[in-house]
């Protein structure tokens, strides 16, 4: 009996030594284990902590009020005070890093202005049909917003930001009648050749699709820019001048 238990206890002390074996024999069939592990993500730049935040707090702010509107829904005006406090201090501290020379804050400031206008706009268009008097309220606000936005994009544009160009180009176009053509051109020249340049040629195309949308196809830019988007590629119909002689002899060759 005793010689049985021995054998048992052997067998099992054996068993454990080879499981142990195997295990390091594992880990040791694998060095690069950790070099193939998942990179970490980028960490978050302060404007984009600062634009995450923002837009946090105003889907707080939409929560809120649709809470307040809601019967049986619990909550008071001090939930929608604060988040409305929070995208306050957000804005004014993208406002800041721009008013220091952030192109990426400028943009962001100028893209939360325009955000904001056209919201301005589209309720100042409802009251109107409905003739409320607040209608004149929020136009005020909506050319606010809008004065707001166009200084916050022109600051990055200034600085040849491809995407606050393309913004400000954008909104610019918009105006009837249009007043800066000029400037409209040279927004989206900017646009087009930033992204071309910067190798991203599917921005580069929609831009150029926005700038044919909103100038003529005689302008200078629009002449520009089509040799940017279209120049390493052959024209589509390539052509030359037919002289007088020659045209008489294709007219006759056609002849029956």
């Amino acid at each position: 009996m005793r010689l049985v238990l021995a054998r048992r206890a052997a067998a099992s002390c054996c068993a454990g030594l080879l499981l142990g074996l195997l295990a390091c024999g594992l880990a040791a069939a694998r060095p690069g284990a950790k070099e193939h592990a998942p990179a970490a993500a980028p960490a978050e730049t302060e404007v984009q902590s600062l634009v995450r935040r923002y837009h946090a707090a105003q889907r707080e702010v939409l929560r809120q009020q649709l809470c307040l509107m809601t019967p049986g829904c619990l909550t008071d005006e001090g939930r929608l005070l604060d988040a409305l406090e929070v995208g306050k201090r957000m804005s004014q501290g993208l406002a800041d890093r721009a008013q220091a020379g952030d192109v990426l804050a400028a943009h962001e400031r100028g893209l939360i202005a325009l955000s904001a206008a056209g919201l301005q706009r589209a309720r100042s268009h409802s009251e109107a049909e409905n003739q409320n008097p607040g209608a004149l309220v929020l136009r005020r606000r909506w050319a606010q917003e809008q004065i707001v936005a166009e200084r916050y994009l022109g600051m990055a544009a200034m600085a040849g930001h491809p995407p606050a160009c393309l913004a400000l180009g954008k909104t610019l176009s918009e105006r009837v009648p249009q007043p800066e053509p000029e400037l409209v051109g040279r927004l989206f020249r900017c646009a087009v050749s930033g992204f071309s340049a910067q190798g991203q040629r599917r921005q580069a195309v929609e831009a150029y699709a926005q700038m044919r949308l909103a100038l003529p196809p005689q302008d200078p830019a629009m002449v520009e820019v089509h040799a940017v988007i279209h120049g390493p590629q052959p024209p589509e119909r390539a052509w030359r001048r037919v002289e007088p002689t020659e045209a008489e002899a294709l007219r006759r060759g056609a002849t029956p």
